[in-house]
């Protein structure tokens, strides 16, 4: 199913209390990505996107996603924490419906250049527009079958034959595809197809994956060498459409370096 949030001009699909399964922009709006020069806590990170969509004169009920970048893999106890409070501040927002995320959310750790603690990398939001085209955003997945349960649901799980990764990789697309329908979105109207993983996979992916499903990005797929955020999983996929991306340049502290 999917539910529209009216005041924010966006409708989503209710997931987890820290990220729907993707959001798409309601008639009459379009979504805008916001990209940081340099991930900032997220204290910074979050007053910088406060900052940049009060000068747009958009409530806050228009946020509909972040991304963020995470130090290091944490175990199901610490994701969970760490859930805990992000969840928080996403209700302080007005950003939780029946404790319930609006918003998106992919987060991953970076194999090299990581930052010091968990921080924001890049957001998005709703404008008013008068084109026509769909804008939407989907949430990063990862390998486990929509319905299953972590870690006892994890694709093949501790493994990272090529054979275990293409099947990791399809239940991935499979999830996307899922999660896509209620909200009315196609895949291939999608202008971004994002894989992040430490393994080479972006040829399985087009090739073996895609392909056989019908689908073509015509923008190929960006790849970024990052491991998932939970212990045993190995990638997350993510697909969007926006209608423009901005870079706020950001100064950071305690950035590590490579």
């Amino acid at each position: 199913m999917s539910v529209e949030n009216s005041a924010g001009g966006y409708v989503y699909g209710p997931m987890r209390d820290f990220a729907s399964s993707g959001v798409k922009a309601l008639p009459g709006f379009a979504i805008e990505y916001a990209v940081l020069s340099r991930p900032l806590s997220l204290a910074e990170g979050f007053a910088a996107a406060r900052r940049t969509i009060e000068r747009l004169g958009r409530p806050l009920a228009a946020f509909c996603g972040f991304e963020l970048r995470m130090p290091t893999v944490l175990d199901l106890d610490g994701f969970l924490s760490f859930n805990r409070t992000y969840a928080g501040h996403l209700d302080a927002w007005g950003l939780l419906r029946d404790g319930l995320a609006m918003t998106m959310r992919t987060n991953v750790v970076p194999t090299t250049g990581a930052p010091a603690e968990i921080s924001l990398s890049a957001f998005s939001y709703t404008v008013p527009t008068s084109d026509p085209s769909p804008s939407f955003v989907l949430s990063g997945a990862p390998e486990i079958p929509v319905g299953a349960a972590y870690p006892q649901g994890v694709v093949r799980r501790g493994e990272i034959s090529d054979g275990a990764l293409l099947e990791k990789t399809q239940c991935v697309v499979d999830t996307l595809l899922a999660r896509a329908q209620p909200l009315g979105v196609v895949w291939d109207d999608a202008t971004q197809v994002h894989l992040y993983a430490r393994h080479a996979l972006a040829l399985a992916l087009d090739r073996k994956v895609l392909a056989p499903r019908g689908i073509r990005p015509l923008n190929g797929v960006i790849c970024y060498d990052t491991a998932a955020p939970m212990v045993e999983l190995e990638l997350e996929i993510d697909i969007r459409r926006c209608l423009r991306q901005h870079v706020i340049v950001a100064q950071q502290q305690g950035y590590r370096k490579p």
